[in-house]
């Protein structure tokens, strides 16, 4: 760097409490143009027009050989799944280490889709975690520092010049505007007296964080028991001064203004909610949108919701899915609601009564012995929203579920725990697994016999089911969900609501073990929650999916081999969508394709060995991806990839599966 370089190692206590009372890394460092500023034109450039560079190519973001900015060279090795708005600015978590090695674990990695084996070293020393941002519209490409463990500072609250250990989940943009938020673990906050006991109690250890104009600011933390900070505090709780005790999965923004996010709370006993904040007002207090105590549209009355899942917001509106039992459904599904105090909830999908439609919105044809149309009646956590669409995740034809998700209408697969991340984690998933004598802990989960992905027109109603999943030989996938084991060990706090796990999957280079999961045998991924997580360690599934209502749907799947001869075990595909039909189904990249195409690059012979992507990985025609690769030097190689799509997707005629051509 031309100028200093701060790290944890030379930031002395008044030098974080300074970072700290002026509101993170933004404007306080003498090397401000590493950090994210969203007034910033260079950072933020809001009005650019996109060339050549990323129409028609897969535009580098970060790969391994990109230096972590403020660092004393660390390149990245580990990526998660990135966010993307309307423009192309860029938003994801990062981790980086010498090149040599010397970083304490190699990429751990989420629904199978850990990081490609590789040369890697161990030792004390953690990698550098963070969040950055980059536009792709500028011709050069430059990172800026959003949040990260060695060069910014805990934002106000902070009186104990606390600092950044983690960042559990995946960062989230706001659709239009450059306001970006993310989860963070720290060291407590704040140092206060317990008026009940005269003791001195520190707090504050889990937060959501934004990026304001003034810099980096609180949006959360777990101060709501502070009476400095009744703000903060569970809004319909039964007393004041209930604190929360975790916000699981990632908040989302929308509006250049509000902020919404999962949150679990202990008031008697554990519960959940859905929340939101408006950051133009300063000190507004945290509101609710839904929780334990509401009543779930359309069920029996008393029937509550006993589970939630993190949102996604756009337009000033929020969608979520909320249930009455996460492992076992009868009530629930997905609703959407303007942004304000306990508004109106408007069921989009219900469980047990809306019909599964076919890709032309109709009603599927009834599974005997049935002589009516089936109904959903399972519905996945994340949903993609543009402020009018929703891609989701659904199954149908499944009963009651036990403790282990099996029952009628669902077939097993087996999964693998994790070898790389936090031992305890390791020995949790190994606790409750078999090992099957070559050093693999085991265990049978279950998916649905009947699943697919969807997308809802939340103004009319409609539904078209955008590809399906299932045992049988007409079925296009064997499976769209993807397994991580992830949570807390040591958690103490409420364990009520829908697990997230720790935000998705991760490619890395330099990691230990790679599969692909979800399907019938793979590797899971683990996840790096820490004991803040207050959600108890387990195997979760998910479903990618990413919907712009102008242009398509992309997600992540495994092709059924009875489909197509030869379907490598995962990768990212997609369907145009107008509104009114969905289009034909074509591949965008997946496993044992040429890394080269991707990235020039990687190692000579690269081939993909994981992909991934999130909710917000396509907006306004921007694509966005996260990517690993090896090859037969065991040569590893990661990255986050970008393209512009101006005039929608246009596909070769390539066969039996036609493929995504770039450009306009």
């Amino acid at each position: 760097m031309a100028a200093i370089r701060f790290s944890r190692s030379v930031l002395g206590a008044a030098a974080l409490a300074a970072l700290a009372g002026c509101g993170g890394g933004g404007g306080s460092s003498a090397d401000t143009s590493i950090f994210y500023d969203p007034t910033s034109l260079l950072a933020n450039p809001r009005n650019c027009i996109p060339g050549n560079d990323v129409i028609g190519a897969w535009k580098i973001v970060a790969n391994s050989a990109t230096l972590a900015p403020g660092s004393a060279g660390l390149t990245f090795f580990s990526f998660n799944q990135p966010s993307i708005n309307t423009y192309g600015l860029v938003v994801f978590r990062g981790r980086a280490k010498s090149p040599t090695g010397a970083a304490a674990s190699g990429a751990s990695g989420a629904s199978g889709a850990s990081g490609a084996s590789g040369a890697g070293g161990s030792s004390a020393t953690q990698p550098q975690r963070g969040i950055y941002t980059a536009a792709m519209c500028p011709t050069s490409t430059k990172l800026y520092i959003v949040a990260d463990t060695a060069n910014v500072a805990v934002p106000a609250p902070n009186n104990t010049s606390a600092t950044f250990n983690e960042f559990p989940s995946i960062p989230r943009i706001d659709m239009s505007s450059g306001l970006v938020a993310t989860r963070g673990q720290t060291t407590p906050v704040w140092t206060y007296t317990d008026p009940l006991t005269g003791t001195d109690t520190r707090a504050g250890t889990s937060g959501v964080y934004v990026t304001l104009p003034g810099g980096l600011a609180t949006g959360i933390n777990l101060l709501g028991a502070v009476a400095d900070f009744p703000y903060m505090q569970v809004p319909n709780a039964s007393t004041t001064g209930v604190k929360f005790d975790q916000f699981p999965g990632s908040p989302s923004v929308t509006g250049n203004r509000y902020l919404v996010t999962k949150a679990n709370y202990t008031d008697g006993s554990g519960k959940t909610g859905i929340y939101f904040r408006d950051l133009d007002t300063a000190n507004s207090p945290v509101q609710v949108i839904a929780d334990s105590s509401t009543q779930i549209p359309g069920a029996a009355a008393g029937t509550l919701f006993g589970s939630t899942a993190p949102p996604s917001a756009a337009n000033s509106k929020v969608v979520f899915t909320g249930l009455d039992n996460e492992a076992s459904p009868t009530a629930g599904g997905i609703y959407v609601a303007p942004i304000a105090s306990l508004p109106t909830l408007t069921p989009v999908v219900q469980i047990g009564t809306t019909p599964v439609p076919d890709r032309n919105g109709q009603p599927l044809p009834a599974i005997a012995p049935s002589a009516t149309p089936p109904v959903f009646t399972l519905v996945g956590e994340g949903l993609s929203f543009d402020g009018r669409y929703v891609a989701f995740w659904g199954a149908w034809n499944t009963g009651a579920l036990d403790a282990q998700g099996n029952g009628s209408g669902m077939h097993g697969v087996t999964l693998t725990c994790p070898t790389d991340g936090s031992a305890q984690l390791q020995a949790a998933c190994q606790s409750g697994a078999t090992d099957n004598g070559n050093g693999q802990w085991q265990t049978t989960r279950y998916v649905p016999d009947n699943q697919g992905l969807f997308v809802v027109d939340t103004s009319s109603g409609k539904i078209w089911m955008v590809a399906d999943a299932g045992t049988g030989s007409s079925a296009q996938f064997q499976d769209f969900e993807f397994w991580t084991f992830s949570g807390a060990p040591t958690s103490t706090g409420s364990s009520s609501g829908s697990g997230s796990g720790s935000g998705g999957s991760s490619s890395g280079s330099g990691g230990s073990g790679s599969g692909s999961g979800g399907s019938s045998t793979g590797s899971g991924g683990s996840s790096s929650s820490g004991p803040a997580d207050a959600e108890p360690p387990r195997w979760r599934a998910s479903a990618f999916a990413a919907v712009d209502g102008n242009h398509g749907v992309v997600f992540k799947g495994s092709l059924n081999p009875a489909y197509i001869a030869s379907a490598p075990a995962s990768g990212i595909y997609g369907v145009s969508f107008d509104g009114h039909s969905v289009g034909a189904l074509f591949k965008v990249v997946a496993l044992g394709d040429s890394m080269a195409t991707l990235d020039p690059a990687a190692p000579a012979g690269s081939s993909v060995t994981a992909v991934s992507l999130e909710r917000e990985a396509l907006r306004g025609g921007w694509l966005a991806l996260s990517a690993a690769s090896a090859n037969a030097a065991n040569e590893s190689w990661a990255g986050i990839y970008v393209t512009d799509l101006p005039n929608g997707f246009k596909t070769d005629g390539a066969t039996p599966l036609p493929n995504l051509v770039l450009g306009r």
